[in-house]
């Protein structure tokens, strides 16, 4: 009785082992998908108010619009670039 007890509990306990390792790798992956998402819509955003900002060369306002996106705790950086890939912000 004690040998098929011990039986079931490693089977049992291998067996929530392999589920939860799988159920944890789905839910990175989930996660994953989803903060790169927001950063792809968070870019385009930025992106989007930007071209006044660039075309009249006003680095104070990009710099602005780079500092809202830093008060962004899962942004690690935001910078604007010129066409020749110099930092504008």
């Amino acid at each position: 009785m004690d040998s098929l007890s011990v039986n079931t509990q490693t089977q049992l306990a291998k067996g929530l082992s392999e589920r939860l390792a799988t159920e944890q790798a789905q839910i990175r992956a989930v996660l994953d998908n989803n903060l790169k998402r927001s950063a792809d819509e968070l870019a385009q955003l930025l992106s989007a108010v930007a071209p006044k900002a660039i075309w009249d060369a006003d680095v104070p306002a990009l710099t602005e619009l780079a500092r809202g996106a830093h008060r962004n705790p899962a942004v690690l950086f935001a910078v604007y670039l010129d066409a020749q890939g110099q930092r504008l912000t």
